[in-house]
This record gives structure tokens, C-alpha cells and sequence, in this order.
């Protein structure tokens, strides 16, 4: 199955407006019925989406795809998800210090933080960013987009060729695993923080998996896997290692 998509430019920041009113709104209505604070809630995710904004943009300057004089430029592309993933995790561990109420305000956030994530692959889907390695089916992007120029640069397509050759659809998988993270996210357990560290822990594992199937042209390679798979294990490392520390913790010691 091969799908023809043409880029569309901007759509992605517009598909990320809307799914940063959407979380919001979202996350307030579940804080609500469970009895929490909901313009606390809501208050927190627009915060953290400020927070893995600015994670992306300094990501995309330390690796090179945003010049340092263009920071501030909404009109100059370059967010990397490591830089936003590192930012988002340094905050979450601010968030847990703060004692019962950062671990449930972190849990309550958590269900917008990934719904936010699945919406903005949507755009990159129609902006054609982070696109997937040549394959016999997939998304074919028609011309003018990265991936037709990153495989006519690279031999695989002649400068006639009307569109890219078919790719494997990485976003649209990652939009998925995000979706997967939230349906985790959005239960309610009995300890604070287990469903924000169980919905990123399954959403990293296959994340790592995904990134084998994303074109190396659109991110860089440490070695033998690519620098967001590196940092992908790092967190998830973190992840994993709070959750056995919560399940060695007693209830008592979690509520304070």
C-alpha cells in the first residue's frame, strides 16, 4: 500500500496550536473528576509544553539544524524530540521533589503531554519531516519535500521522478505508540507517578525500535544507532529504575 501525500507548509504548527488547546482542556476535565485541581493541571502542561519546546529548539541548535541567530525565529524549522525529551524529564524530576502534590500534578499532565505528541506527528506526516527509510509501501512524498530531494540527492530517484519512493511511515507509527502511552497515562493507579513512568517506559521501547525504520538522513548516527535511540535508553533506564523504586517504597513514604 502506497499513500501519495503533498506537503503542506505550516500545517504542523496549526495542528500543534489546536492540540495544545485540546490537551489542556482535556487534562482539566480528568483532574476534575478525580477530584483534583484542574487549572493546576492545565496550568502545569502548558508549562511543560513550553519547557519541551524550548528542550527542541536548544536540541536543534546543538546539533546544527538551527542557527543560533535564528533561535527565536518562528519561521526557521528545527525541533529535535531528544532535546524536548531531555527537558521534559529534567522538569518531571523537578516536579517529583516537590513531594505528593508535583507526583499527582506530574500524573495528571501526563494523558496531554503524549495526546499533544500523536496530533504533532500527525503534522509532520503533511510536513514531511522525520520520514522513513525507502520502502515498497508506505508514504510516497510528491515533489518539492525532504525526502524526495534527501533520495535524489542520494541516487535513488531521478530528477524526473514526480515523488519520493514509498517510505516507512515513522510518524504515523510514533503517533501510535504515542496513543498507546496515553491509554497507559489515562488510568488511574494507586501510586503517584506509576502511570507518567509506565505509559514513557512503553513508549520508549518502541520508540527504539521505530528508529530503525526512520531514514538516517533526518537525524544523526552515534555509532551504530542514532543520537535519539541513545538518549531514548537513558531515559528509559530512568524510567524503569523509578518504577522498582516505587515498588519497594511504602504507601506511607509515597504520600509525602
Amino acid at each position: 500500500m502506497i499513500w501519495s501525500v503533498d506537503i503542506i507548509d505550516g500545517v504542523q504548527t496549526q495542528l500543534l496550536g489546536i492540540g495544545i488547546w485540546v490537551s489542556v482542556a482535556l487534562v482539566a476535565w480528568r483532574s476534575r473528576r478525580l477530584d483534583h485541581d484542574p487549572f493546576r493541571a492545565a496550568v502545569a502542561l502548558a508549562g511543560f509544553v513550553a519547557i519541551a519546546l524550548l528542550g527542541a529548539r536548544i536540541g536543534g541548535v546543538m546539533v546544527g539544524q538551527v542557527p543560533l541567530a535564528s533561535f527565536l525565529d518562528p519561521h526557521q524549522a528545527g525541533l529535535t524530540s531528544s532535546g524536548g525529551a531531555v527537558a521534559v524529564s529534567f522538569a518531571a524530576l523537578i516536579l517529583v521533589g516537590q513531594g505528593s502534590l508535583g507526583r499527582t500534578l506530574l500524573d495528571d499532565l501526563t494523558p496531554g503531554m503524549w495526546l499533544l505528541l500523536a496530533v504533532s506527528r500527525i503534522g509532520c506526516v503533511f510536513q514531511g519531516c522525520d520520514f522513513g527509510q525507502a520502502s515498497t509501501w508506505g508514504i510516497a512524498y510528491r515533489m518539492p519535500s525532504s525526502a524526495w530531494t534527501t533520495q535524489l540527492l542520494s541516487g535513488q530517484i531521478s530528477a524526473s521522478a514526480t515523488s519520493s519512493l514509498p517510505t516507512f511511515p515513522f510518524p504515523i507509527f510514533d503517533g501510535l505508540a504515542a496513543m498507546v502511552a496515553f491509554v497507559i497515562a489515562w488510568r488511574s493507579f494507586k501510586r503517584p507517578v506509576t502511570s507518567t513512568l509506565a505509559s514513557a517506559l512503553v513508549y520508549l521501547v518502541i520508540r527504539f525500535g521505530l528508529e530503525f525504520g526512520r531514514d538516517p538522513h533526518t537525524t544523526e548516527m552515534w555509532g551504530v544507532l542514532t543520537r535519539p535511540q541513545l538518549i531514548l535508553c537513558l531515559v528509559a533506564y530512568g524510567c524503569f529504575m523509578g518504577l522498582r523504586i516505587i515498588a519497594r517504597t511504602s504507601d506511607d513514604s509515597l504520600s509525602n
